[in-house]
């Protein structure tokens, strides 16, 4: 294979041959047309042109690598669809079995994990909880948010199941939409799964992104999030004391 120096050596010497190719193809078609040549003997010329055009415009080689290069960076990005709930938590449970670092999790809805029916979504929180504590480097993030007394017992269970694990973090974010945000699952920085709520939960869609880049720019997002929430329990001694649910006081 050539290396780049003379890569480029031969190049321009291409260059330089096709432009001259060009010239004598210009010449050649000026004297059949003042001859009256056959049309028939300018069509080969007139290809030639061309080949020679498109060779110095977009050089074959150049293209090639132009679309090995996109086709691997499009191969590089994995997205999958999930049309069900059952089919996004099971991935969801999987990613999670096979996570070693961290997670950042978002439960910004108004209903709590126990209304979501099937097996699935239940297996899914519980195997976060056993998570956090199967290894010593693990931690978890939650943030959630409050605006009802389902919510407000989900939250306290919450507080309770993780009050004894330090690695397991909980906060209240503020809703003010009448609408579920698009929550996320961003597992050790590497993946990304999105749960897209429908009209009634059952009709939740998802998609799963795994791609460094995309899991960072979800992470930046989820720090603001984080940045403008309160903790659990303080939201939760707010709230006993008669200051509101917002979470902010």
């Amino acid at each position: 294979m050539l290396d780049k120096p003379r890569k480029s050596l031969v190049t321009s010497l291409e260059d330089r041959l096709l432009v001259a190719a060009l010239l004598v193809l210009f010449g050649a078609s000026i004297v059949t047309a003042a001859l009256h040549i056959s049309s028939s003997w300018q069509a080969p010329l007139i290809f030639l042109a061309l080949l020679a055009v498109i060779k110095l415009v977009a050089p074959v080689d150049e293209i090639h690598e132009d679309v090995r290069f996109l086709r691997g960076v499009a191969e590089a990005v994995s997205v999958q669809r999930y049309a069900t709930v059952e089919s996004f938590y099971t991935d969801l449970t999987h990613a999670v079995d096979e996570a070693t670092v961290s997670l950042d999790l978002s439960h910004i809805r108004d209903q709590p994990p126990a209304d979501f029916r099937g097996s699935h979504p239940t297996e899914y929180f519980n195997r976060v909880m056993e998570w956090t504590t199967a290894g010593p480097q693990r931690s978890v993030r939650r943030l959630i948010s409050v605006r009802n007394d389902e919510m407000r017992q989900w939250a306290r269970l919450l507080a309770d199941a993780t009050s004894q694990i330090p690695a397991f973090r909980v906060r209240v974010v503020k809703w003010d939409i009448d609408a579920p945000a698009i929550n996320m699952a961003i597992v050790d920085g590497k993946a990304v799964f999105l749960a897209i709520t429908g009209e009634v939960v059952e009709r939740t869609k998802g998609l799963g992104i795994e791609d460094t880049d995309v899991a960072a720019y979800f992470t930046d997002y989820y720090n603001m999030l984080w940045n403008h929430s309160v903790d659990l329990a303080v939201f939760l001694t707010s709230h006993d004391a008669g200051n509101g649910a917002s979470g902010h006081t």
